[in-house]
């Protein structure tokens, strides 16, 4: 077990080591064609959290500090990385998590993530992505398939 706002410290530093701007419970990342923004959503139900990753698309539009769920590209992390989605899971419910789960949460964040995030901030960067099925189960704005030349 976990406290919340440990895991959220925790959870938060993986982010602002790696550059993102905090603005209140988002981190962005901006990048010559996107920004990417990644929040942590508590469940309404039990003690837990979601990660949403979320992709702004600055040809279509300008925002400094977009909102994950107003973005052209939106996905959770456990959808993302489908291979470790129970592991994520786990980590994320404060009452089942275990220091190892945590411990394997941020190396996923670091290693995984992060580089996504990096990858996105460029429409040839989004493509690769998209080659390599990694939206299957994002929510992809019909404008933004357009934009990126995706199915």
């Amino acid at each position: 077990m976990i406290e919340k706002t440990k895991f959220k410290k925790i959870f938060g530093e993986v982010f602002s080591g790696s550059g993102f701007a905090k603005k209140g419970q988002r981190w962005f990342l901006p990048g010559k064609d996107a920004i990417v923004v990644v929040s942590l959503q508590k469940s309404d139900f039990a003690e837990k959290f979601y990660v949403n990753i979320g992709i702004w698309l600055r040809a279509l539009g300008e925002s400094e500090f977009p909102q994950e769920n107003h973005c052209q590209i939106q996905v959770r992390l456990g959808s993302l990385f489908a291979e470790h989605v129970s592991l994520i899971d786990k980590a994320c419910s404060l009452e089942l998590a275990e220091q190892s789960d945590i411990d394997e949460l941020l190396t996923i964040l670091r290693e995984r993530l992060v580089p996504f995030c990096r990858l996105s901030l460029t429409l040839e960067g989004l493509r690769q992505h998209a080659e390599a099925k990694l939206f299957v189960g994002a929510l992809i704005f019909k404008q933004a398939r357009d934009l990126l030349e995706i199915a």
